[in-house]
């Protein structure tokens, strides 16, 4: 998705005469400090805010800084929350009460894990306090923390993502049990091999076309450019239901 993204907003962004230089922030935040030295931008986009030496580096600059939940991408409304309630409120449909959350095992990746606990946690407040661990990416230890789970009481599993949701079916198939009657898994970002996984994987897909229009509005009202119009976030996310749930 986040390629996708990237590739659409690079095109429409082109359009309006923004050229767009994508950056992949490292934890010294160097290669951010660089690039708002050398290419003076007039705006810098990312999908967290910006921290340590990259945000002084923008801050210091008085340059606008553009994220998921910042004030400029109100019309996307807080993803991570609508996002949660489509999750929680399809597995408590299901009968589930007790659930879980699967953290990826690169540990770049945590903040985005992060966010979507947030959503979790928000929409499930009413619910049993949501149990987290991190599963390693090659599945090692998966099995024992699906048994960890099930010890606890837990019958579904939302993962930060889809292929960390199949590590989970891994992890359900090593313990020698069954997805969903033992286990429900639900991932997110709803992406091709998750329609043949182990069982079909139920996740949430996010339309990449929306939140490229939305995000380019944004930027462009921003900037003081002219906008045609602000336009819907109603169809960025949507349930995919499989046989995983």
């Amino acid at each position: 998705l986040l390629l996708e993204v990237g590739s659409r907003l690079t095109t429409e962004l082109a359009r309006h005469g923004v050229v767009l230089s994508l950056q992949f922030e490292t934890d010294d935040g160097r290669n951010v400090v660089d690039a708002v030295a050398d290419l003076n931008p007039i705006a810098v986009t990312s999908v967290f805010p910006l921290g340590g030496a990259a945000l002084e580096a923008v801050t210091a600059a008085g340059i606008p800084q553009i994220y998921l939940g910042s004030a400029q991408l109100h019309a996307m409304g807080e993803l991570h929350l609508s996002i949660g309630r489509l999750r929680v409120e399809h597995l408590v449909a299901r009968g589930h009460q007790r659930l879980a959350f699967a953290y990826a095992g690169d540990e770049t990746l945590r903040p985005l894990g992060d966010y979507w606990l947030t959503g979790l946690r928000a929409a499930a407040a009413e619910l049993p306090e949501i149990a987290t661990a991190t599963v390693a990416a090659d599945g090692s230890d998966a099995a024992d923390v699906v048994r960890d789970w099930i010890a606890a009481g837990v019958t579904a599993v939302c993962a930060q993502s889809d292929e960390t949701a199949m590590v989970v079916l891994h992890g359900i198939r090593e313990a020698g049990l069954r997805c969903p009657q033992d286990l429900a898994v639900m991932g997110v970002d709803a992406i091709p091999l998750g329609a043949v996984s182990g069982p079909p994987l139920t996740s949430v897909g996010l339309d990449a076309k929306t939140i490229v229009e939305v995000s380019v509005a944004a930027m462009m009202t921003e900037l003081g450019f002219p906008s045609a119009g602000e336009p819907s976030s109603a169809n960025v996310a949507q349930l995919i239901q499989r046989a995983s749930t």
